[in-house]
């Protein structure tokens, strides 16, 4: 492949990742807004609506991060290898390049994670992944509003599979809240920064 088609091919992917990133919390709002509109009083299986959002909300804001972590490091190689210097002698593909990046991260964590972290403190911040504040805010809006409805599901209606339906949505929250803290927007503003400095010693070492 051509550093022009993979080029290309890298910035496709990237677009298509944006769409995911954007377009599944839509899906998801629009489908709590129409349970909603459906009348759940008195049902002894209501409980399981909330349980089924939360799930789908943990999965989507895993997958969002996901993306953008892999975003970023198409983002990283296209500015390192694609378009910097070296790129006439050193381009050997993208998958061949992210089999080498994987090694390089996977060899000595500990110490390759301190490299990165002085690096990055004198470079500064692009914060080039911003768009992800919103997105992580809107998760963390439905993830309120879908624990509200469990609670007064399990509390309306207390029989037992709204009730075994409440602690398993309980569940669901505390580590949903785990990973909101872990993935605050904060941490992903030199993400990008981050992946340029590690693509760059990858490189080095190829």
């Amino acid at each position: 492949m051509t550093p022009e088609l993979e080029y290309q091919s890298l910035r496709g992917e990237l677009s298509q990742s944006r769409r995911y990133i954007f377009e599944r919390p839509l899906v998801i709002v629009g489908a709590s807004v129409a349970l909603m509109t459906i009348d759940l009083k008195g049902l002894d299986w209501a409980g399981m609506y909330p349980v089924l959002v939360l799930v789908l909300l943990g999965f989507n804001f895993w997958f969002t991060v996901n993306r953008l972590q892999s975003s970023a490091r198409i983002i990283g190689y296209i500015q390192v290898v694609l378009e910097g210097a070296e790129k006439a002698d050193r381009l050997i593909g993208w998958e061949t390049s992210l089999q080498k990046y994987r090694l390089w991260r996977a060899v000595d964590k500990a110490k390759k994670q301190k490299l990165l972290e002085r690096k990055l403190t004198e470079t500064p911040s692009s914060d080039s992944l911003r768009y992800y504040s919103p997105i992580y805010s809107l998760h963390i809006a439905l993830i309120c509003v879908t624990a509200v409805a469990a609670m007064l599901i399990g509390l309306r209606n207390p029989v037992p599979f709204n009730i075994a339906c409440l602690v398993a949505s309980l569940f669901i929250l505390v580590v949903i809240g785990y990973y909101c803290v872990m993935w605050r927007p904060f941490k992903f503003q030199k993400l990008i920064d981050e992946e340029i400095i590690s693509w760059q010693f990858v490189m080095e070492k190829s």
